[in-house]
This record gives structure tokens, C-alpha cells and sequence, in this order.
């Protein structure tokens, strides 16, 4: 290459040979690139991030894969760091390795063609840009939602989560909440804000989908939210509309106010976005799987890779309220938690049809075990001031061995206040089979046979989130917010799904049936098997 480079921020020998072979590869092709200054010029999407990046507090910058998240993130923080003395960012992943693959290395090259006035330091495990100014870049990670503990003393002007997706919600939001400039910092132009960049699936996946991608209209909006009461649903200020015009971009501002309002955008990218892939890269995501060659080189956040209830649909299974009739067996499930939350659900079976309407939920958590079950007593009240008649009420079989610190088992607490608890089954797997048949239309009527009050929030938002275990597909991965989920499993347990010999689907009589028969069950089949990998 033409550039000489400061040798004193290349890798060593030793660390080049404890690099993976893919890292290698990485490290050596951005050694050859020929770089005199460092911009974004040739990739529009990055340019309009970045100019983003200094106007709102929240961006979420991707889709496909290749389309320039990790130069952005590196870009943006060293400029940040080289504008503003004393600036401090962090630059975040779910793991050292992944950490080191993406950004560490990338800014080692970068930095040495440079000649950037920085050095690289790790202290206690904590590897970190130390610049001549002040400025600092941290690199850290956070495997684990308890991980976030490690940076609760730490204050930040930018955060960046690199493949935020791989995040869960509480993770970003605990981690976004170390923002915090100085007045000296302020005054100088310091703006605190995050960007997060990724690919379309995993677990945050439906988080970032609700708050940045379609409230903006996939990146043609910025929307205002209220924040005053909390990130529970707020409410939307304003949207303004994003000119496509980069220059008319530079000069748009958005008007909030910065104690009250949380302002967002996001900027998609597909792999066609960057002049710089490999054609061959593009070539092998166009191979790829449906699902994965959409997210990962069209960048289309309307799939999700590994949901698991594919079934479910809020247009067939969300409904309004209605009044039960007194008559309709009812039926309760709890899960128990105290600082996870706690969910209990009531269900009532239309005997007609079998169907079960989940009416009502309860989802808190820092409960102790005696405010649960006051709370599940004191809301299963009717409209006529008398206790409701419950069938039952199962909940996780390990609360009666579970002792919480009592002396006596959380199954018995809740039982001395009133709220009599029976063990649910607790088989995994089946459990979630029986969802799905309740979620599945009906061979008779078409119609589900599980429908879920609009109001029961925390339900309707958690079923879509929950994805098949990497280790077991049969099984959904427990690392999710699974309360609400696991209550509900608990409580269709109580009436497991089965079709009557009256509600079988009638077939012609003779081979014509038969083959009719036949060919539904391989039908089943071929569904149940794409559903089980996606």
C-alpha cells in the first residue's frame, strides 16, 4: 500500500496470530485499502445516519448485512472524540471475541493509517482509545441482562450497541440510561444520544421494530415521544418528515424539548447501499434461505428469524372487551417471579365452542409473595361486588418447594390469602403444542380457538417476541420475557386442546376421502416443519 502507517497501533506478531482465521482475513483486506482521510463519501446511507446521529437522541442504523454499521460506529465515535476534548463514548457487543472481530481491530488499522494521537490500553478488562485530548472510546460488552452492572457508575456523551438486536430491551434501556454530559461539555456542543446498528431478528428485534421502525414509517419520519411519565407506550408528539436531500437534511431541525421528549430515527440499509462489498458477498446472501437472504441483504425487518408462535396473528386472536357471562368455566395461571415480574391471567372457556378468552392479566414486579395473591384476590371481583368463581388456579410447580426465605413455601402464602393454587403441568414442550393448537384455526370453522383481550398488554406484546432455543428447537429459549407466556402455558393446561368426534372434519366417503385425508396430513406436516426451523 502507498500510505505509510504508524506501526506502534498495528498488532504484534503474537496478537496477529491469536486472531481466527476470519479476523485475519479482516485485518489484512483493510491494510490494503489505500485510505489518505477518513469519511463516509460513496455511501449515501451512512452520510444521512450520520448526519442523523447529530440531531436526534435515538437512531437505529441497518438491516443487511454488509451495509456499513461497524465503519459508522467507529466513524462516528472518533469523530465525536477528535471534535469534543474530553468526549467519552461507548462502543458495546454481547461479546469479547465479537467485540474485538468488529470494532477493535477495524480501529486498530484505521488509527495506524492515520496516525491518530490515540492508544490503545485495557484496563481492568476494559479495553479503551485513550487520546491525547481526553477523549475516550470504551469497548465493552454485555452477555447477560446482570452484565449492565458493571456500567451503572459510568456516564456517557454516546452509545453505541453494535448488532443492538442481539440486546435484549432491558439491556439497551439500562445501558442507555448512563447518558449524561457534563454543563462544560454541553456548552461546547456535546449532544448525548445512541445509535443503534443491526440486522433485522433476534431478541431485541421486535423492541427496536415497535420504537423505530414503524413509528417512523421505515426511516421517512422522525418521531417525538413523551418520555415525562416513563418508556411504557408513550405517547407520540409529533413526526416530522426526513427530505431526502442530504444538504436540506443538514439544515432540518426538529423541534422538542429536550427535558421531556425522546427523538428518533432510523435509516435503512441493504447490502446494495455500499459501493465497497464484494460482489461476492452479495451473491452468497442472494443463496441464502428466504427468511435470512431478506434480513440479511434486503434488510426487511418485517421477518424474524426463530419466532416461535409463527401462528399468532392480532387480528384473529386480539379482541375487544366483552362481559363474560357468569356462566363460562374460568380458570387462572400464575408465574411466579418478584424481581422479574410476576403474571397472572384469567381465562374463561365459551362452552359452545371450546373457545378460551383470556380476559384479564396481572404483570408487576418487586411483589413480595403476599402482594401477589392480595392483588390476584382483590381484582377477581365482579361488576356485582362478589368474588369470582375460579375452576381453578394453577401455577409453577416449583413454588411449593420454593421457599423465598419464609420458612414456608410461596405455593402456601398465596394460599393463606385466599388464592388456593393447585401445581399446573409443567412439560415444556407439550405445553407449547397445545398453544399452538388453540392458536391454529379450527378444521371446522376456521376460527381460532384462542382469543385475547385487547387490554391484556403485556401478553399481546411478549407472545410475538418469544423464539425456538438454539439448542432445542422443540422448546422456546427462557433467556425471553417469558411470564406472561408461562402463565398462559399454565393455564390452557387446565383445558387441553382436543377436537371432539362432532368437530372432526367430515370427509367423502370412500378413496376420495382418503386421499383427501392424506394429502391435508402432509400438508400439516410440511407447515409444522417450516414453522419449527424459522
Amino acid at each position: 500500500m502507498s500510505l505509510t502507517v504508524d506501526k506502534t497501533l498495528l498488532l504484534t506478531d503474537d496478537e496477529f496470530a491469536a486472531l481466527t482465521p476470519g479476523e485475519q482475513d479482516e485485518y489484512l483486506q483493510l491494510l490494503e485499502e489505500d485510505l489518505s482521510a477518513w469519511s463516509l463519501v460513496g455511501n449515501e446511507r451512512q452520510s444521512r445516519a450520520n448526519i442523523l446521529l447529530k440531531k436526534v437522541d435515538w437512531l437505529l442504523y441497518g438491516g443487511a448485512a454488509g451495509g456499513g454499521k461497524s465503519e459508522l460506529i467507529t466513524y462516528h465515535a472518533h469523530e465525536l472524540s477528535m471534535k469534543y476534548p474530553g468526549h467519552r463514548s461507548l462502543l458495546v457487543r454481547t461479546s469479547l471475541p465479537e467485540l474485538r472481530r468488529s470494532l477493535i481491530i477495524r480501529t486498530q488499522v484505521r488509527y495506524a493509517q492515520l496516525k491518530v494521537k490515540a492508544q490503545l490500553r485495557s484496563i481492568d478488562n476494559m479495553k479503551a482509545w485513550w487520546y491525547e485530548n481526553g477523549s475516550i472510546i470504551e469497548y465493552g460488552y454485555c452477555s447477560r441482562e446482570e452484565d449492565v452492572s458493571q456500567f451503572m457508575s459510568a456516564e456517557y456523551d454516546f452509545i453505541a450497541f453494535d448488532e443492538a438486536t442481539q440486546f435484549t430491551p432491558y439491556q439497551m434501556l439500562m445501558l442507555s440510561g448512563r447518558l449524561r454530559t457534563s454543563r462544560k461539555q454541553a456548552a461546547a456542543g456535546v449532544r448525548t444520544h445512541v445509535m443503534f446498528a443491526t440486522n433485522p431478528g433476534d431478541r431485541g428485534h421486535q423492541f427496536l421494530y415497535q420504537m423505530l421502525v414503524t413509528p417512523t414509517h421505515y426511516g421517512t419520519k422522525a418521531i417525538v415521544y413523551d418520555v415525562s411519565e416513563g418508556f411504557e407506550n408513550p405517547d407520540i408528539v409529533r413526526s416530522v418528515d426526513l427530505p431526502d436531500d442530504l444538504d436540506e437534511l443538514e439544515a432540518l431541525e426538529i423541534e422538542h424539548d429536550p427535558a421531556n421528549h425522546l427523538v428518533v430515527a432510523f435509516v435503512p440499509s441493504t447490502v446494495i447501499d455500499n459501493p465497497f462489498i464484494d460482489p461476492n458477498y452479495r451473491k452468497n446472501l442472494s443463496m441464502l434461505p428466504e427468511v435470512e437472504r431478506r434480513q440479511k441483504l434486503l434488510g426487511d425487518w418485517d421477518t424474524f428469524t426463530g419466532q416461535y408462535f409463527t401462528d399468532f396473528d392480532r387480528s384473529r386472536h386480539v379482541v375487544e372487551p366483552f362481559a363474560i357471562p357468569e356462566s363460562w368455566p374460568r380458570y387462572r395461571g400464575i408465574d411466579f417471579g418478584t424481581a422479574n415480574p410476576f403474571c397472572c391471567l384469567w381465562g374463561a372457556v365459551n362452552p359452545a365452542d371450546g373457545t378460551m378468552y383470556i380476559y384479564r392479566e396481572a404483570y408487576q414486579k418487586n411483589l413480595t409473595t403476599a402482594e401477589q395473591a392480595r392483588l390476584v384476590k382483590k381484582v377477581s371481583i365482579l361488576e356485582n361486588g362478589k368474588a369470582e368463581s375460579i375452576a381453578a388456579t394453577v401455577i409453577d410447580p416449583s413454588t411449593f418447594s420454593n421457599v423465598a426465605g419464609l420458612g414456608t413455601t410461596v405455593a402456601a402464602q398465596y394460599n393463606a390469602q385466599g388464592v388456593i393454587v393447585t401445581r399446573a403441568k409443567n412439560q415444556r414442550v407439550g405445553g407449547w403444542q397445545n398453544m399452538r393448537r388453540y392458536m391454529m384455526p379450527h378444521p371446522v370453522d376456521g376460527e381460532v380457538r384462542l382469543k385475547i383481550f385487547r387490554t391484556c398488554d403485556n401478553l399481546i406484546r411478549t407472545i410475538p417476541l418469544m423464539r425456538h432455543d438454539q439448542r432445542n428447537p422443540e422448546d422456546l429459549d427462557s433467556r425471553d420475557e417469558d411470564h406472561a407466556v408461562d402463565a398462559l402455558r399454565y393455564l390452557l393446561g387446565c383445558r387441553p386442546y382436543e377436537l371432539t368426534k362432532k368437530d372432526k372434519k367430515q370427509y367423502t366417503p370412500g378413496a376420495e376421502g382418503r386421499v383427501q385425508k392424506f394429502m391435508e396430513k402432509l400438508d400439516r406436516q410440511g407447515k409444522q416443519q417450516k414453522s419449527r426451523w424459522r
